[in-house]
């Protein structure tokens, strides 16, 4: 899936952001369209911004545009939890990635074919698009994340959960001005 989900060869802070997921795992989560998956994201808490500091600042050394709806963790307690094609998106220019980092569990992220004109606004929510109902998904192909993955969300994705419980972190960058190769070969100068 070249140029759309690839592995990606960084070093993370795994065992921090682990516990940093235990902090607040506690908490009721956003529900994501009520499939199960639970969010913490940066726009649901001003606190986060005090308690993931210095995980902040290493997301922002890559590239300083980070999506606060997106920028968080997120959990699948069981393995019918999982997340419905999507893509994800703001009012930035340029390209926008995730950078999907691996706690526990596995999960396979499914990609579709994606037409723009066939996507609209669901739940009365503006940062992200699915598939109008009259438009079966195409899967185009599929990628086993158990290990950090790079993720162009301009295409429509999926979360099937094979391994739970589940959790990431996932780093929502946007308004990007590489390419995707350019900027995943930068991301990974920058992070090994």
């Amino acid at each position: 899936m070249e140029g759309i989900i690839e592995y990606i060869d960084v070093k993370y802070p795994k065992a921090e952001l682990t516990k940093l997921f235990n902090e607040v795992n506690p908490t009721k989560g956003l529900d994501y369209i009520e499939c199960g998956t639970e969010s913490y994201v940066l726009s649901m808490n001003p606190n986060y911004y005090v308690m993931w500091e210095h995980i902040i600042e290493w997301c922002t050394n890559i590239h300083p545009q980070l999506c606060e709806m997106g920028t968080g963790f997120n959990s699948n307690p069981t393995l019918t939890s999982g997340v419905p094609p999507h893509i994800d998106f703001d009012e930035r220019k340029g390209n926008k990635f995730n950078l999907l980092l691996p706690l526990f569990g596995v999960a396979k992220i499914g990609i579709y074919e994606t037409i723009p004109e066939q996507l609209e606004f669901r739940h009365g929510k503006t940062h992200w698009n699915m598939l109008q109902d009259q438009y079966p998904p195409n899967k185009i192909g599929e990628l086993v994340l158990d290990k950090p993955a790079l993720l162009n969300t301009d295409y429509l994705h999926s979360v099937k959960v094979i391994d739970a419980p589940r959790a990431i972190f996932c780093v929502a960058w946007r308004g990007i001005n590489m390419s995707y190769n350019e900027f995943k070969d930068y991301a990974e100068k920058t992070l090994t």
